[in-house]
């Protein structure tokens, strides 16, 4: 079953919240940037508190469960999203956990950041299927969902090169490449 959850900064809680932030941790745990960036003990260790944050940055998600359990997620920022007032806490959590590879992820940030057009548009900011659950169509029911909500808006996303022909079968078009990053940014109405 696939659901669509418009969420304020604080609608995510509980055991919702760590389901989220575990599948994410799960899903990534083997993320070549992040382990190249921090080390991969150091990413072990932390991504599920890394994804705990991130989950503030979205106020749309889309769930997919099978059997009561959790098997997909799909986090999105909407163009009328507000910015979160507990953004400097945040921040200087962010900035404690990746530590010296802090500025080095504002770096990425960034690049992408000025490739981005003006507002208004709808931004990916995670997707992922339990590992176990991949391969069966369940990111694809995801974003496929997302895109039925969102309508004519256009959709944004930056992912790993790799992932490129996932998105191309959504619809997406490439919009830049970032090769000092292994990234690329996506869109689903250029």
């Amino acid at each position: 079953m696939t659901e669509d959850i418009s969420i304020s900064d604080t609608a995510l809680k509980g055991k919702l919240r760590h389901d989220v932030a575990l599948l994410l941790s799960e899903a990534f745990g083997d993320d070549e940037s992040m382990i190249a960036m921090l080390g991969e003990r150091r990413w072990r260790a932390n991504a599920y508190r890394y994804f705990e944050l991130q989950l503030d940055h979205s106020d749309h998600v889309v769930l997919e469960e099978e059997d009561g359990e959790l098997t997909g997620v799909l986090l999105a920022r909407s163009p009328h999203a507000a910015t979160s007032p507990r953004a400097v806490w945040q921040l200087l959590k962010m900035i404690w956990l990746l530590g010296l590879e802090f500025p080095h992820s504002q770096r990425i940030a960034q690049t992408i950041s000025q490739a981005l057009p003006a507002p208004p548009y709808w931004y990916i900011n995670q997707i992922a299927v339990k590992p176990n659950q991949q391969k069966r169509g369940l990111g694809s029911r995801l974003l496929n969902r997302l895109l039925l909500f969102v309508g004519n808006d256009c959709v944004y996303v930056d992912c790993a090169t790799e992932l490129n022909h996932f998105y191309e079968a959504q619809g997406f078009e490439q919009i830049e490449v970032f090769p000092a990053f292994d990234l690329q940014l996506m869109a689903s109405h250029p």
